[in-house]
């Protein structure tokens, strides 16, 4: 609602088998934490989310800790102000994300986590000409049909100490 920025949409838990399916998560004036917070607990999982929709937020979508996996098909982030989704080490495979920001659409972090991204559309907008669709901090990627137009670039790989780190297989 207005006037919490504070505000959570969804925390959501399942374990072994579970759903969040044809929902949209709004934050009523844009503020707000998180849109679909999946990262408060370190065993959840595995399970589905499909045709999800977040606008606002500081991050729409929030996953942590490597433990289950979790599917994601069908979702669109729009209009959050740090970043669409942060990925912290979790094992995450997702079809048809389509991001609309002018923020990083995609961070992952933290050894463990690997994305799987396939048929993503990840549009720039304003300050996103000079960011990453995707900062890839730690772990692995595979991408495939990845489109991100209006980003300076579509993956940028951090290295640490000369050393690179995960690894990246991208292909369109």
């Amino acid at each position: 609602g207005r006037g919490n920025p504070g505000a959570i949409g969804v925390r959501f838990n399942a374990s072994n088998c579970g759903c969040v399916r044809d929902v949209a998560i709004r934050a009523g004036d844009g503020t707000g934490v998180i849109g679909l917070d999946l990262s408060y607990t370190d065993d959840f999982g595995p399970f589905f989310v499909k045709n999800v929709s977040v606008e606002g937020f500081d991050t729409g979508i929030a996953t942590k800790h490597g433990v289950n996996s979790v599917v994601f098909e069908n979702v669109t982030l729009r209009g959050q102000r740090k970043v669409g989704w942060h990925n912290n080490g979790h094992p995450i495979t997702v079809r048809g994300l389509v991001s609309d920001n002018a923020v990083t659409a995609l961070c992952q972090e933290q050894w463990g986590g690997f994305l799987t991204l396939i048929d993503a559309k990840l549009i720039g907008t304003g300050a996103a000409s000079r960011l990453p669709a995707i900062r890839l901090a730690a772990g692995g990627m595979l991408a495939r049909n990845v489109a991100a137009p209006g980003y300076a670039s579509a993956i940028d790989k951090d290295q640490q100490d000369g050393r690179e780190i995960g690894t990246v297989g991208f292909f369109h």
